[in-house]
């Protein structure tokens, strides 16, 4: 990491959340109407919020009443103070690296009426989070995305795995979770594959989403039930305890380890037993009144992990992750 100014550094939590934080844009369309070259299109007010993992499953596990703390990059720009300033409010412990001469990064988030989001998005200053921050969860670290923090893609995943193996000396489980590479990322021509075999041989829960994987190595986006579980059983024979892998309306897919691999899970006070060698899907409810689709991912694992540390078994967990999903989706407050 270059030369910063460090904003916080809080004390331990349950969950810390590391590595892509932005500032999500996300104009009011409204509806369809995209305007051609030259035209103008009316819209709505300008949406602000915090995004990339960090500020999203920050968000959901503070609304679930998690203990989170949360470590990035900003740039000393107005984005920046923009950032720790919403962060600061709804964060106890924040841990952001001010890094001089670096813009904050940004998604201009897409998302017509009807249609699902796509995103313009610019990585700033998460090109300087390299994963030197302290470690300061007690149960579980959580990092995304490495496409988009790519000084963690250097040397094949080094980065990735020197911030797990802090972390598990310390006794906390560690997740891992991707995002989109982009045709033009400077990411684009890493060997994919052996980085997700560092990183994968490291990470106690394992859980990207299929159209992530896919995009990273090269796979098809439309397959079948079976493909999903191989792959899935890939993973844990590159190391992984839980592999938890989402496929938008199709739902997700949780495979598991055998006990012996689940040990790092301790702090976390799950039993081996309850846990190894899961096999299961699980359909989501059909929702017939989505209104953002940005972040649900996020939502979906947040949920997931905030049922994990507390012990709670695989279906519960999942049927927890599922109804915030919907919730989220929906619009509806996380917590009760």
């Amino acid at each position: 990491m270059r030369e910063a100014d460090i904003i916080g550094a809080g004390p331990m939590s349950s969950i810390q959340v590391v590595g892509h934080l932005c500032v999500d844009l996300k104009p009011g369309l409204g509806s369809t109407k995209v305007a051609a070259p030259g035209e103008l299109a009316v819209v709505g007010p300008m949406g602000i919020s915090m995004g990339g993992a960090v500020g999203n499953c920050g968000r959901v596990l503070a609304d679930l009443g998690v203990d989170v703390s949360l470590s990035a990059c900003v740039g000393n720009d107005e984005l920046g103070a923009m950032a720790r300033r919403i962060l600061g409010t709804h964060h106890r412990d924040v841990d952001l690296a001010v890094m001089p001469g670096l813009a904050t990064s940004y998604s201009l988030v897409v998302e017509p009426e009807g249609v699902d989001r796509s995103f313009w998005h610019h990585t700033g200053a998460n090109a300087a989070f390299v994963g030197d921050c302290a470690v300061t969860a007690t149960r579980l670290l959580h990092f995304g995305y490495p496409s988009l923090t790519p000084a963690m893609c250097a040397d094949g995943g080094a980065p990735i795995v020197r911030l797990f193996d802090r972390a598990h000396s310390q006794g906390v489980a560690t997740s891992l979770d991707l995002a989109f590479v982009a045709d033009n990322s400077p990411v684009r021509d890493v060997d994919w594959e052996a980085l997700l075999r560092a990183a994968v041989a490291v990470s106690d829960v394992f859980c990207p989403s299929w159209h992530d994987l896919a995009n990273c190595l090269g796979l098809p986006m439309d397959v079948d039930d079976a493909y999903v579980s191989e792959w899935a059983d890939r993973f844990l024979d590159w190391g992984a305890g839980v592999v938890l892998i989402t496929l938008g309306e199709r739902g997700s897919y949780l495979r598991v380890a055998d006990p012996d691999r689940l040990a790092p899970f301790a702090a976390c006070g799950i039993d081996p037993s309850a846990w190894a060698g899961t096999t299961t899907w699980q359909v989501p409810d059909v929702l017939t009144d989505v209104t953002t689709t940005n972040g649900a991912g996020d939502a979906y694992k947040a949920a997931f992990l905030a049922r994990l540390i507390e012990g709670d078994d695989p279906q519960r967990c999942l049927d927890f992750a599922g109804r915030v999903a919907g919730r989220y989706l929906t619009g509806v407050p996380l917590a009760d």
